[in-house]
This record gives structure tokens, sequence and C-alpha cells, in this order.
């Protein structure tokens, strides 16, 4: 099963199997199994956890991996890390990972912030995404981690504010920022105020 675990969390049936094994082995207290299926999988999670079927597992097996796995899952999807946020499948287990790596350390936080911080924009405009950066948003440490958000809601601010998703993410922004960036975006609605009420 091990062996062609890929090809199976990308099967329906296939895909139910391997989690049923995984409650099986879980409740045995045997996390063997459970450990050798991520260490198997991990390498391809940023492909698994945009598919129909595999995004499951990989809810699954994100609730059961150690610290190291989770690491090595975030670094695996760094550069795939828009797709699987804006993705419909991709972003169950992507919040599921942010959950489950909460609090974050200064690692992991850096690690967020380079992930999201040259397409906030078309995250935070997304049904799906926009969840992901407010979530960023409560999650990162350093005001400094922070700052790519910022620097981009208030350069597209209208844009941002007129879009459903958009407009939560501001209001998100106006409560989880330092004090600096909460006042630079609260002078830069100021500053448009005219436009904000016309629209």
């Amino acid at each position: 099963m091990l062996q062609h675990a890929f090809a199976l969390s990308k099967e329906h049936q296939g895909c139910r199997r391997l989690q049923k094994k995984i409650d099986e082995e879980t409740q045995r207290g045997n996390l063997n199994f459970c450990e050798e299926l991520l260490n198997n999988l991990i390498d391809n999670f940023n492909i698994l956890m945009i598919d129909q079927f595999a995004n499951y597992l990989c809810q699954k097996l994100i609730k059961i991996a150690k610290p190291t796995q989770l690491d090595k899952i975030l670094a695996n999807i760094k550069g795939d890390f828009v797709q699987i946020a804006t993705d419909q499948h991709g972003t169950r287990p992507l919040q599921k990972l942010l959950d489950k790596l909460y609090p974050l350390n200064m690692h992991r936080s850096l690690e967020l912030s380079e992930a999201i911080k040259n397409n906030v924009l078309e995250l935070s405009v997304n049904i799906h995404g926009n969840h992901v950066v407010q979530t960023c948003l409560e999650m990162l440490i350093s005001p400094a981690h922070k700052e790519p958000i910022y620097e981009t809601i208030i350069q597209h601010s209208l844009q941002i504010a007129r879009d459903k998703q958009g407009c939560c993410v501001m209001q998100t922004c106006l409560k989880s920022g330092s004090p600096q960036q909460q006042r630079r975006l609260i002078n830069e609605v100021v500053k448009n105020v005219k436009e904000f009420i016309d629209d």
C-alpha cells in the first residue's frame, strides 16, 4: 500500500482506503504506518493538496504530523502557496496546516510571510485566498513579517475595499497590525474617503 500511496491517494476508492487505514492504525496506537505514509507523500504535498480526493488525506496527515514534518510540508509547498490557497480543494488542507502551525515561531512566521508577499493582492480578492491572508495577519509574529501585506493593501486600497473578500481582509488589517501599520491604512482610507463613500 505504501509503495503505491501517491497513485492511491489520487483515486476516490484508494484515498478512502488510505484514510481508513490511518484511522485503524491510529486507534491501535500504531503511528508507524501514518508516519511512513506521510514521509512517503511529503515531497508531493503541493500536488496532493489541490487534488479533489487527496486533499482529504492531506488534511488527515497534517492533523497527526510531527513539528518537523509540518516544517517540511511548509517548505515544500512554499513555491505553490498561491495556487494551493486559491484552489477550492487546496485551501482546506492549507488552512488545516496553518491552524496546526499555530502558534508560529519566528522561522515559520518568516516562511509564511515570504510565501505570500508577492501575491497579497491576488489572494486578498480571491474567495479562498482571502482567508489565508486573514489567517496570516492574525498569526504572523513580527510587524515586519506583516509589512508586505500592509504595503499591498495600502497601495491597492480602493481595489481591495471594493471587493467583497478584499473588504474582509481590510477589516482584519485594521485590527491585526502594529499601531503604525493601522494608522497608515487609516490615513489611506481617509485620503480616499470620497471614493469609498461613493462605492
